[in-house]
């Protein structure tokens, strides 16, 4: 069992020997809504796609909450620090190149389901 915590980071570029199947279906949680909290608007408007969106940035962002508590708990779960992931996923959001950030997000995922 892991019982050191990594950074957002750390977690998200190193598979490592405290990986699990649990901890990668939390983290997978987390990497899902940072795609959906940066995905680009297409010319035509998606409701759902808009919905999820404003969902994934309202769980970065509350501080309060049963929100922030279930971000926290979903960060427990992966094994990352819950402070660090914020940050990280903030400066995703805030990102000038979104379309990178989606294409390594989505490498993370197949790197880490194999």
């Amino acid at each position: 069992m892991c019982i050191t915590k990594k950074t957002a980071s750390q977690t998200l570029t190193h598979k490592d020997s405290c990986s699990t199947p649990e901890t990668f279906l939390f983290m997978s949680v987390i990497l899902q809504a940072l795609l959906d909290a940066i995905v680009e608007d297409g010319p035509v408007f998606d409701k759902k796609k808009s919905l999820n969106k404003e969902k994934a940035l309202a769980w970065f962002c509350a501080s309060i909450g049963v929100t922030a508590t279930d971000f926290d708990e979903v960060c427990d779960l992966a094994n990352i620090d819950s402070k660090q992931m914020k940050t990280f996923a903030i400066d995703v959001i805030y990102s000038d190149n979104k379309k990178e950030m989606r294409e390594k997000i989505n490498l993370l995922f197949s790197r880490r389901s194999q």
